[in-house]
């Protein structure tokens, strides 16, 4: 095809741009309408190609077409054609390169011939004259040296000595050196120099007026010979360091005939004057030595040149055995080629359906088998199979805490536990991050997942020593069993992870099997987070406040700051829902700072209200991602002095949970707060850990008793003596208690009577918004009065 041709169709387009290219009709409708292409041939519903490029060269294109318009080209095809392209040029340069050292070969061989009748015409002639043909002699050997020198694997300094022992076999060369160009002919450089009056000269920045006046510069100007002795010196000629009686300086060129450096000697003996036969010897002896300066960098197909250029006058069945073996050699490396590729392509089929930290089948590979459990259980009626839906408890907070390469060992760990918990013909997948999807088939035994299930919890929760480092988890499991009514397994994976959802929010290591009331909740779920997203930019959220009141006096001493919201759909939705989304998503991080700006703020205009209200305190919840950010102290100190709140009247709350899950980073960031004289409290004591070992650790001042004991501590003993085992436990820790949940007036007689300072509940007064907060404060300052 024309070249032209090339250039309007939409592979010219593409080599044109040097990028891929992904062309539906319409694209390539508008690229002909714009005059980039041209209409060749048959229309294609959509086209995909890449540019073959090795380095900044661009090879040639790989390009596929569909005709089918229900065919397409998805993100997986791109990927895996930009692979494949990638493969296909390296391919093509390697045959490219091949084929110039065929072509060089052949050239060289040429060459080897040329040289041969050359020396065979000088051996000729020498034998002429006994004393021209010992110089020659000399001179071929200096030549052959010098050719050798360009196969050894020598430093540069090192190379140039021996050059330097050459010459002085021919010629008096007592002081020599060598000067080349370098970055870009801007810096003369002097790798090489011995004189008997210096030791180095140093490298010299070239411009017009050097070139004109240095010997050295003159002959790089000229590119030609230079032969200078004292008697015919130039004015404007500099003689480098010393002066010297006779001089004789040789370009150095490259291949192309470009100077790239000189060779000089110079003499400071009258009785040692050098003419133009030395200059000729030299200039002779240069050519030689810039072509094996050229080649002493080369690769080892140079040396393999040099080794044929010592072979050329063996025998012809010598040179056939040599080219004989090149060509078993040539073939045992394209086996070699082959044999690798082949590797190469089994490892590129293994990697596309596996993870490469565990080796485990990937989403891909997994979703393939679950779609071919499904079709066989539409042809057998009897045939079943489960798929069990992993997420790790605490992964983050490992991960984060002893680093990936601790977390990435777990999830190694991980997935050996859960091969040993599984039949042969199961499948375990590792989903992505430290998701774990399962494939049970063909199981017999009713409630054989909840088994697997059940073995996968208890082994998941042995310790893992890892560098050292004793790591606890456990895993949250969802259960989806087969069902006729599916068809995509996709739908099955999702409706297991909607399970696992649920088993989470049971608390660590647990597991659930799905059901339809699971996907309501997961709908519900996904509208509240949706919802969510938007309910502090359209003013949703709001701050409610419950008042904490000393039991004895009855004045209301602080206010918990609670987050309420009020959809305009949905209506009130509870914390309870919301607050874990939050969570999850991070919302928590500015909802918790709106909730801590408004409650300081709304706090400070109650305190100048009325006097007595100076000490109004506030608490304000913080939540697990919130005591992980770093700078959320700043955050807070910054409000304070935003509002000119008083530090020590805020008071932060706190559940065991969020410090056993963040430990080193809630000690560090609550210890700051402390030191700044902030008081912190410890929400819900009594339901979680209610660890003594922790309390010494964090610079808790008051212990809150949870709700769930308060309210049924007239029914039942165990709640008071519960109560009354906290309120020792905070006396003999110099803490202070707070009482939730109080509802009515025998329990608050209760607590008093057993010694209870503070509380809060139903009983004082709901959550409210701050214009009824105004209303009730005013209400009690009358009381008071």
């Amino acid at each position: 095809m024309p070249v032209e041709t090339i250039n309007k169709s939409l592979t010219g387009y593409m080599l044109r741009t040097g990028k891929m290219l992904h062309a539906d009709a319409s694209l390539m409708d508008h690229l002909e309408e714009i005059g980039e292409i041209n209409n060749l041939g048959d229309e294609s519903h959509e086209w995909l190609g890449f540019p073959l490029r090795k380095g900044d060269k661009i090879l040639g294109a790989l390009v596929v077409q569909s005709y089918d318009s229900k065919v397409g080209y998805c993100k997986k095809d791109i990927e895996l054609l930009s692979f494949v392209s990638q493969h296909v040029a390296t391919a093509l340069s390697i045959k490219q390169s091949e084929e110039a050292l065929h072509q060089a070969k052949n050239e060289l061989e040429l060459r080897v011939k040329a040289r041969t009748t050359q020396l065979a015409t000088m051996n000729l002639e020498l034998k002429n004259e006994v004393n021209e043909r010992r110089h020659a002699q000399s001179l071929m050997q200096a030549f052959f040296k010098i050719a050798e020198l360009a196969t050894t694997n020598i430093e540069l300094t090192q190379f140039f000595k021996k050059i330097h022992l050459i010459i002085s076999g021919l010629m008096t060369a007592e002081n020599f050196y060598i000067a080349l160009l370098k970055e870009n002919a801007a810096v003369l450089t002097f790798p090489y120099f011995v004189d008997l009056h210096s030791n180095s000269e140093p490298d010299r920045q070239l411009n017009s007026k050097d070139i004109h006046q240095g010997v050295t510069e003159r002959v790089l100007n000229s590119g030609e010979a230079l032969l200078i002795d004292h008697s015919s010196r130039d004015t404007d000629v500099e003689s480098l360091g010393m002066k010297s009686l006779s001089w004789i300086g040789v370009p150095l060129k490259d291949e192309n005939e470009k100077t790239i450096g000189v060779l000089a000697v110079q003499s400071y003996d009258k009785n040692n004057v050098f003419d133009d036969s030395h200059r000729n010897l030299l200039s002779h002896v240069a050519q030689h030595i810039s072509a094996s300066l050229q080649r002493h960098t080369a690769s080892n197909a140079i040396i393999k040149a040099h080794k044929e250029l010592q072979l050329a006058n063996d025998q012809l069945e010598q040179r056939v055995r040599e080219r004989t073996q090149l060509l078993v050699s040539a073939n045992s490396e394209l086996k070699d080629n082959i044999a690798e590729r082949k590797l190469i392509e089994d490892k590129l089929a293994h990697d596309a359906f596996h993870d490469a930290l565990t080796h485990l089948p990937n989403r891909a590979l997994f979703l393939d088998r679950l779609g071919q459990a499904i079709d066989k259980v539409k042809r057998e009626s009897t045939a079943h199979f489960a798929v069990l839906f992993l997420d790790l408890d605490r992964f983050k907070i490992i991960n984060d805490s002893l680093g990936h390469h601790i977390g990435d060992l777990l999830l190694k760990e991980i997935s050996k536990r859960l091969l040993d918990c599984i039949r042969p013909g199961d499948t375990v997948a590792r989903l992505g991050g430290d998701e774990f999807a399962i494939l049970l088939q063909d199981y017999t035994i009713d409630k054989a997942a909840e088994t697997v299930a059940t073995r996968i919890t208890e082994y998941l929760q042995d310790p893992y020593d890892l560098e050292g480092n004793q790591v606890f988890t456990s895993a949250s499991i969802g259960i989806n069993l087969s069902q006729g009514s599916y068809k995509s397994a996709y739908d099955i994976l999702r409706d297991a992870d909607t399970a696992m959802y649920h088993a989470k929010s049971l608390g660590n290591a647990q597991f659930a099997i799905f059901d339809d009331s699971m996907y309501q909740k997961a709908v519900k779920r996904l509208r509240i987070e949706s919802a969510l997203r938007r309910a502090l930019e359209k003013n949703q959220i709001s701050v409610y406040y419950q008042p904490i009141v000393d039991l004895a006096k009855g004045e209301i001493i602080a206010f918990e700051a609670l987050a309420r919201w009020l959809h305009p759909e949905m209506g009130w939705i509870s914390p309870v829902d919301f607050i874990p989304i939050a969570e999850e998503t991070e919302l928590i991080l500015d909802i918790g700072l709106f909730i801590m700006d408004q409650a300081i703020s709304q706090t400070k205009k109650w305190q100048q209200f009325d006097s007595r209200l100076k000490n109004m305190m506030i608490s304000v919840n913080l939540s697990t991602k919130q005591l992980s950010q770093p700078e959320l102290f700043e955050n807070t100190m910054q409000i304070l002095q935003s509002a000119n709140y008083s530090v020590d009247l805020l008071r932060l709350e706190v559940t065991e949970s969020v410090l056993i899950d963040n430990f080193d980073s809630a000690r560090s960031l609550l210890e700051r707060y402390s030191e700044a004289g902030i008081k912190i409290l410890l929400d819900d004591f009594g339901t979680g850990y209610s660890s003594l070992s922790y309390l010494h650790q964090f610079p808790i001042n008051v212990l809150k008793v949870d709700r769930s004991f308060v309210s049924e501590m007239e029914k039942r003993e165990e709640n008071m003596a519960i109560i009354n085992t906290i309120k020792i436990l905070a006396v003999s820790l110099n803490m202070e208690v707070v009482a939730e949940g109080i509802e009515t007036y025998e329990q608050l007689e209760l607590l008093k009577k057993m010694g209870f300072e503070y509380g809060q509940g139903y009983f004082f007064s709901r959550p409210m918004p701050a214009d009824e907060v105004l209303i009730y404060l005013k209400q009690n300052l009358l009381a008071d009065n």
